[in-house]
């Protein structure tokens, strides 16, 4: 997913990747875990720093051929931060989706503007304060358009078992890797058709439901004492005069 503001809309282009931790076997059908030693972090950090800046500096330059990149020595070490992974996937998932349908600010981030400036609130990444900058309103605009992606650009790509085509194989792999008890189901409960109090059938039926009126009605009407024959309350304008 690509990510291209700050907490204060500065322009700091970087992409969010979510990778599996594993692989599938070849047989497409066996999951592979990796070493024990490797539980920690996926890959090496010095190789894949070294190996994600060669592919880098490479298609950038297919893509962009009339643009001079500045001269990089080798000998030179990219920094590269890499950081175990969370206990709960789940945070990583809502981490990610704060920013896969918002645009560099929140509309309650903004606490006052003007026309002249806009100033809003953000939270300091240094000591994690919560604190507000103000800034003219051009300004605030430059940089807040700055991040709207052009036409057409998705922010957010799936490759390998995410992506669409591979539905199917990362459905199997999902049932594969539950828990045991998800895939064993007992026999489907059975549920008991509501009984007559009086003749203790299971063809009790719900046919519709009185009014007030209707029931006053069929009250005066009976006179208290039900027959067996009775099929329902009498209408309404068929009650006796001491209805009520």
């Amino acid at each position: 997913m690509l990510h291209t503001w700050t907490r204060t809309i500065e322009w700091h282009p970087h992409v969010h990747l979510l990778v599996p931790g594993g692989a599938l076997a070849p047989d497409a059908r066996t999951w592979l875990e990796p070493p024990t030693y490797r539980k920690l972090y996926l890959v090496p950090e010095r190789a894949l720093a070294k190996h994600f800046r060669g592919r880098f500096l490479a298609l950038a330059r297919r893509a962009l051929p009339h643009v001079t990149f500045p001269h990089v020595p080798w000998a030179k070490r990219w920094v590269v931060s890499a950081r175990p992974p969370m206990q709960d996937p789940n945070l990583v998932l809502q981490y990610l989706g704060r920013y896969v349908h918002r645009t560099a600010l929140s509309d309650k981030a903004i606490v006052g503007c003007s026309d002249h400036s806009v100033t809003f609130n953000y939270r300091d990444s240094r000591n994690h304060k919560r604190k507000t900058m103000t800034l003219a309103a051009h300004e605030f605009l430059r940089r807040f358009l700055q991040h709207v992606p052009p036409k057409g650009m998705h922010r957010v790509r799936a490759f390998g078992l995410l992506h669409p085509s591979q539905r199917h194989t990362l459905r199997r792999l999902q049932l594969l890797l539950a828990p045991r008890h998800m895939h064993t189901r007992g026999p489907p409960r059975q549920r008991h058709k509501p009984r007559c109090r009086y003749c203790q059938s299971e063809t009790l039926q719900l046919l519709r439901r009185l009014t007030p009126e209707q029931c006053l009605a069929f009250e005066s009407h009976s006179d208290g004492a039900l027959s067996n024959d009775a099929r329902g309350p009498p209408a309404t304008n068929h009650a006796s005069p001491g209805a009520r």
